[in-house]
């Protein structure tokens, strides 16, 4: 597989970072408007029938992106590849916060205790933990599973980079092989521990 890094630029009172993304995968505002914008280019590349299926669930999640983005850094997401190497997933960085006034490193030690939370590397630096969720529509219902990454900004004991890797499991009736969940669950894993913070010279 071809690999390059791209750098991201700090924003949002959060350092600069680099990570590795595999060929073909391409960096984008998080911005819902700029969002849609990919997403459409991705849906054309689709049979009619798949984009009639997949428009609106794309309008669930959009409508819900409307509502707010929160701190969103970055998207990270497949452009410019043929139909028959698409891949449902995407990853979003944000900035976050630990709440209530904690440190991220209790923010962290409540996200083992009530999400099941663990490190992805072995030195402790990355918690990852996943969720799944349900978006209703119009046709149905879509099945996303999403994985949480959370790296501790530096200089920092509250700020943190969380990482939200968005996997289509299901929709309108067509299940993605677990297989294919697995493959695309260990490419997020693979391309965030990738992550490094760009050091001033």
């Amino acid at each position: 597989m071809s690999l390059r890094a791209e750098l991201v630029e700090p924003t949002a009172g959060m350092p600069g970072f680099a990570l590795v993304l595999p060929l073909g995968w391409g960096s984008f505002d998080p911005e819902p408007a700029a969002l849609r914008a990919v997403a459409e280019q991705s849906l054309e590349r689709l049979a009619a029938a798949q984009r009639t299926a997949l428009r609106p669930v794309l309008d669930e999640v959009f409508a819900a992106a409307n509502r707010g983005v929160g701190d969103a850094i970055r998207l990270f997401a497949q452009q410019d590849v043929p139909e028959s190497d698409f891949l449902p997933v995407s990853i979003v960085a944000a900035r976050m916060d630990a709440p209530g006034g904690r440190s991220l490193a209790e923010a962290g030690r409540h996200l083992m205790a009530t999400r099941g939370a663990a490190p992805l590397d072995e030195g402790g630096t990355i918690l990852r933990w996943t969720q799944t969720s349900t978006a209703g529509f119009s046709g149905g219902a879509a099945e996303i599973l999403t994985i949480n990454y959370l790296l501790p900004a530096p200089d920092s004991d509250r700020r943190g980079l969380l990482f939200q890797a968005s996997i289509l499991a299901s929709a309108a009736g067509t299940t993605v092989d677990p297989t294919g969940v697995a493959t695309m669950t260990a490419l997020c894993d693979a391309i965030v521990a990738t992550v490094r913070w760009k050091r001033d010279a």
